[in-house]
């Protein structure tokens, strides 16, 4: 896994200025918006043939994008809202590497 270039990507996503939400990857223009979802659909298949010790990372980088200030070097740098959705189907079983559950 690649847990460094996840935390970075979303990161740089959530930094807003003049193109707005992900103008930080160049030229292109943003999308004029101050929020991304993300959303798990099938959650409690997140990561299940995986240590859960993988799942906790994963939580562990949404946690810090959301918490982090909008830059290390104190810096007025806006930022947009992060939200995450986990959808999860109460009905399946859970298996061997069930992380979540509805």
């Amino acid at each position: 896994m690649n847990w460094d270039a996840l935390d970075e990507c979303l990161y740089e996503l959530l930094v807003l200025s003049d193109g707005g939400l992900g103008s930080y990857y160049g030229e292109r223009m943003g999308r004029r918006a101050r929020s991304l979802v993300v959303t798990v659909a099938d959650a409690e298949h997140l990561l299940a043939n995986e240590p859960p010790q993988a799942f906790e990372t994963f939580l562990a980088i949404f946690g810090q994008i959301a918490s982090r200030p909008a830059d290390p070097l104190g810096r007025d740098i806006p930022r947009g809202q992060l939200f995450v959705l986990f959808s999860a189907d109460p009905t399946n079983p859970p298996g061997p590497h069930y992380h979540l559950s509805a």
